[in-house]
């Protein structure tokens, strides 16, 4: 029975309409009430009392429409992959060799980009010459010179 009060008094604060005084009045009055079924009908006429919220239609048009009657600004892309930026092609001004024998680029547009993983280098010594670096997964790149099948794990540095 605690439970059924609870819950009507929680229905009561969260609901869509203001509770009122005298509903909550009728709730204690149902509480001091000892006969079960005296109680039970009490407590049902208080239910019977309190208004149901409408019902909520969760298709994406209603939203937006609620959004919009709301004044709130939903995104045209939200949810959606950006495609834009899947790859860059670049020219490559200068090269740089570490001790491990990874190489360093820079970019005519003056990005720099280090080698990240520990394949030999194969790249054209030759300046300037292009490259196309690619978006991986998780956050990491590859880079492929052109003219060339081998791509090389990259970050970029600046």
């Amino acid at each position: 029975m605690r439970h059924l009060i609870i819950g009507l008094i929680f229905s009561l604060s969260t609901g869509a309409s203001v509770a009122k005084a005298d509903t909550i009045q009728d709730i204690l009055t149902c509480r001091s009430i000892t006969a079960i079924d005296a109680r039970l009908a009490c407590f049902d006429a208080v239910a019977d009392k309190i208004k149901t919220p409408p019902a909520v239609n969760a298709s994406p048009d209603n939203a937006r429409k609620e959004a919009k009657s709301s004044g709130q600004k939903i995104p045209q892309t939200f949810g959606l992959k950006e495609k834009e930026g899947e790859h860059i092609t670049q020219t490559v001004t200068g090269i740089k060799f570490g001790p491990a024998k990874q190489f360093m680029i820079t970019t005519e547009s003056g990005q720099v980009w280090l080698q990240s993983d520990t394949q030999k280098v194969k790249l054209p010594r030759k300046l300037p010459f292009t490259v196309t670096i690619e978006r991986g997964a998780m956050g990491s790149y590859f880079l492929n010179a052109s003219g060339q099948s081998t791509q090389y794990k990259a970050r970029r540095l600046k």
